[in-house]
């Protein structure tokens, strides 16, 4: 893909906006934006954090290894990166 990207920050006290937008031959084909707003970090806000999607990242994690449970059972093997051999990060 012949794309680059642009990004943008915006902070302020208590907010932080970014976006990012996908550039072909000069044009956007895509944009993305995520906004935030900043809490203090709290012992609730921390528990809230911590607790309050266990069940969803439990589901993820456990659709992550039924997939590659699933595929080592049809006989697919693994391939490391090509140009990442033993020792080397």
């Amino acid at each position: 893909m012949e794309q680059s990207y642009e990004f943008t920050f915006a902070f302020t006290n208590d907010a932080l906006r970014v976006s990012k937008h996908n550039l072909e031959a000069g044009e956007r084909v895509f944009s993305a934006h995520l906004a935030l707003s900043l809490v203090p970090l709290d012992r609730s806000a921390r528990r809230r954090a911590l607790w309050g999607s266990p069940l969803m990242t439990t589901r993820v994690l456990g659709a992550i290894y039924w997939q590659a449970l699933w595929l080592w059972l049809k006989g697919a093997r693994y391939y490391g990166h090509p140009g990442k051999g033993k020792g080397q990060s």
